[in-house]
């Protein structure tokens, strides 16, 4: 039996994450650079290793049923973060929650891909 604390943090509310867990706790920061640099320079945009992504898969709500900040100390990603002493810097400009209607389930985005599908197929006079 190890003595030494060793970091356990929540699993995500998917079924897989996109690569191997050992692989994410050891690259998700190049991956989610990588992602960064792409979209930021070359204006490409994936959900592979977007960081919007991993918050939706990831979030933890609290006791009120609202997905917790990045200010709470059981973030997904603090305690690991304290364990290796390293800053969490993303959500200084990112959104650190979830960006979902708890009535549809949908994101911002998908809510308004979904919302302008229903005018689109609304009757015109």
């Amino acid at each position: 039996m190890s003595r030494v604390f060793v970091p356990a943090p929540p699993r995500g509310k998917g079924l897989q994450c996109v690569a191997d867990t050992e692989y994410m706790r050891r690259n998700h920061m190049t991956l989610l650079d990588q992602q960064r640099n792409a979209t930021v320079r070359d204006g490409i945009r994936t959900d592979r290793f977007s960081l919007r992504k991993c918050v939706e898969c990831h979030a933890i709500d609290g006791p009120d049923g609202r997905p917790l900040s990045a200010k709470s100390p059981k973030f997904f990603c603090r305690e690991c973060h304290i364990y290796a002493a390293v800053r969490i810097g993303c959500f200084e400009c990112h959104a650190s929650r979830p960006d979902t209607d708890k009535t549809t389930g949908l994101g911002a985005e998908e809510k308004e891909r979904s919302d302008l599908a229903s005018f689109l197929k609304e009757p015109r006079q």
